[in-house]
């Protein structure tokens, strides 16, 4: 129920991008608004999924229930990055900050890549004017 949620939510802020995007003008503008779109949203994605796996893996009480809820945040990009650390008692000195940082890149790129396609997508449906000669 959780995932068809949430791919429900990527199906309608894609949409809406994609709307939003396709009512700009020119290119330059809506190249712009889709790398601050996509890197705004790929930060704030990031972020709250870091914090997620550091409250995750250093909680053991009640706190574990919506840290689980921030991690959910990187789904997609997570079966990329190994998650092997999270385990009760583990700490990050093992290497886990390179795993956070390279899984915040993922999720940091891919939201700037959908984003971008977005961007593509509105250019080519957008109407071309007929110049006659």
């Amino acid at each position: 129920m959780v995932l068809l949620a949430m791919m429900l939510g990527w199906l309608l802020s894609g949409a809406v991008l994609f709307a939003f995007l396709r009512r700009k003008e020119n290119r330059r503008e809506r190249l712009l608004w889709a790398a601050l779109i996509g890197a705004g949203a790929g930060m704030g994605r990031a972020f709250v999924a870091c914090a997620g796996c550091l409250l995750f893996a250093n909680t053991s009480s009640w706190l574990q229930v919506p840290a689980y809820c921030m991690v959910m945040f990187a789904l997609p990009e997570a079966v990329l990055t190994p998650m092997n650390y999270l385990g009760p008692g583990t700490s990050l000195e093992d290497g886990g900050w390179v795993i956070l940082a390279r899984m915040a890149g993922t999720i940091m790129a891919s939201s700037l890549t959908l984003a971008m396609a977005a961007a593509l997508l509105a250019e080519i449906s957008r109407p071309r004017a007929v110049v006659k000669s």
